[in-house]
């Protein structure tokens, strides 16, 4: 996780050429029994012309696709 936390703050660091306090990353550590990752969901206004097989065939390259079924949210 911090490897994936610490590539945007690496980015901010050179868009700030170092100016300020951009050389510095809060972190935080929790117990693992302490921890809830809750889902994280985003809803698509407009896709830009693609069918959905197209939009999920783009999305598949980056990202891993799962079928849920219709309406599937996970248990919290």
């Amino acid at each position: 996780m911090a490897i994936i936390a610490a590539r945007p703050a690496a980015r901010v660091f050179k868009a700030a050429r170092g100016a300020g306090q951009s050389g510095f990353f809060l972190s935080v550590i929790f117990p693992h029994n302490q921890m809830q990752i809750l889902p994280y969901n985003r809803v698509l206004k407009d896709m830009h012309g693609l069918t959905s097989a197209q939009l999920l065939k783009k999305l598949d390259a980056v990202f891993i696709i799962k079928p849920e079924g219709a309406g599937h949210h996970a248990q919290t």
